[in-house]
């Protein structure tokens, strides 16, 4: 991909993004607003569910994305259709199944995290199995380099959301309100990405590469998942509801950043792979889009330094201003987190699995610090900065070892 190619389609992700981040912004604070910060923990916690499950479920959405990509860039665009069609297959089997776990699964969640519902836990895990589906779609459309199609749904769905939420609300003031909305409108998203066909017959062979890639991919995104999530679910654990709720606030207003992330996250994997395809290194592309996202994160995360508490104030309301004092450090986190993710998932997309294993490993000691230090948010916020920074030196510096083609029959570290 060239430089002003490259540029041009960061740019609409980066705006259309931009719109969707708005959108389910205000789905959130709206939500915060109605809830009050003691409900609102429950929410906020529901959508750590919604996100730890999303990022596991879509290694495969992920996976299909790097291997469309490479089919692609060998000019076998034909087999795409085809893996597409198998892909579709695996999931409706599998969709029951997961639906019976999710509902068995919300009963000891709901007690081990102290949700008033066992409702909160079931619908949020209902809805990752959802946007898991959108999201295999939505993988195959970055495969094929249809970033403007992947764009329009997921501005819709976030549109759709937002007025779902503000109807549902206003009847019943509840967070299981909120969640139905989220389920609705990914529901409907979903439907109109599977009217797009997909009849081919076939996608054995793709459907192994895409195992073969997810594999490690799992490692990595369950990994990233807890370095993003683990922090919530531990002040819904052991701190005071109110707390915990301005927490979820706070942590809310600094997803922005990932907002930020994804239009990178999205053009790296066509644009590592075809880059790797073609024999060259990957370092000089993969440092490129670090410098891309540090550039965006700066005014953002300088506004949450300087302004944090006004900011929460006018966004949430009075009930939520403390949670201004921590929204710089958990965004100076994420960006961390980010940066890690974004350096690791290069090595992965072209076959170099090791890094994998030592992100996941950093994420069991993630939770096994937070279990040790969570009497308060400062301790809390204390575990994630010791863990995901040494986390980024470690993945840094395994970005300049030298890396075999994607096609040997081992990978390295």
């Amino acid at each position: 991909m060239k430089l002003r190619t490259e540029i041009g389609v960061a740019a609409e992700l980066v705006a259309g993004a931009g719109v969707s981040a708005i959108l389910v912004f205000a789905y959130i604070a709206y939500t915060a607003r109605r809830l009050g910060p003691e409900a609102n923990a429950d929410f906020s916690s529901a959508l750590s569910f919604i996100f730890v499950s999303t990022m596991a479920l879509s290694t495969i959405a992920t996976a299909v994305s790097r291997v469309a990509a490479r089919l692609v860039a060998r000019g076998d665009v034909g087999r795409v259709d085809a893996l597409r069609s198998f892909v579709r297959s695996r999931f409706r089997r599998w969709t029951a199944a997961a639906i019976v776990v999710s509902c068995a699964a919300a009963i000891p969640l709901a007690r081990l995290f102290h949700f008033r519902s066992i409702w909160t836990p079931m619908l949020a895990l209902l809805c990752a199995i959802v946007f898991a589906l959108a999201s295999i779609e939505r993988g195959f459309l970055q495969g094929l380099g249809r970033f403007r199609t992947q764009n329009l749904n997921t501005v819709f769905e976030a549109a759709l959301r937002l007025v779902f939420a503000l109807v549902l609300l206003a009847i019943m003031r509840r967070p299981e309100s909120a969640l139905v909305a989220y389920l609705i409108s990914m529901s409907i998203a979903t439907a109109l990405l599977l009217r797009r066909g997909a009849r081919e017959s076939g996608g054995g062979d793709g459907w192994r590469e895409v195992v073969r890639l997810a594999s490690p991919l799992l490692l990595l995104l369950l990994g990233s998942a807890v370095y993003q999530n683990a922090d919530m679910l531990a002040a819904k654990r052991w701190l005071p509801a109110v707390i915990a709720g301005q927490y979820g606030a706070a942590s809310a207003m600094t997803r922005a950043f990932g907002v930020l992330f994804v239009p990178l996250y999205i053009i790296s994997g066509p644009m590592l792979v075809a880059l790797h395809e073609e024999g060259r290194s990957i370092v000089n592309a993969t440092l490129r889009l670090c410098a891309y996202f540090l550039a965006l994160c700066a005014v953002p995360l300088a506004l949450l330094t300087w302004y944090g508490r006004e900011l929460t104030t006018l966004l949430y309301g009075a009930a939520y201003a403390e949670a201004g004092s921590i929204a710089a450090a958990l965004g100076g986190v994420l960006v961390i987190g980010y940066l890690t993710l974004l350096i690791a998932q290069a090595r992965v997309t072209v076959g170099a699995f090791g890094v994998a294993r030592i992100y996941a490993v950093f994420g069991v000691l993630q939770i096994a610090l937070l279990v040790v230090m969570h009497d308060s948010v400062g301790s809390i916020i204390t575990a994630l900065i010791v863990v995901q920074g040494a986390l980024l030196l470690i993945v840094l510096a395994a970005l300049f070892r030298p890396i075999k083609r994607v096609d040997d029959s081992r990978s390295d570290a």
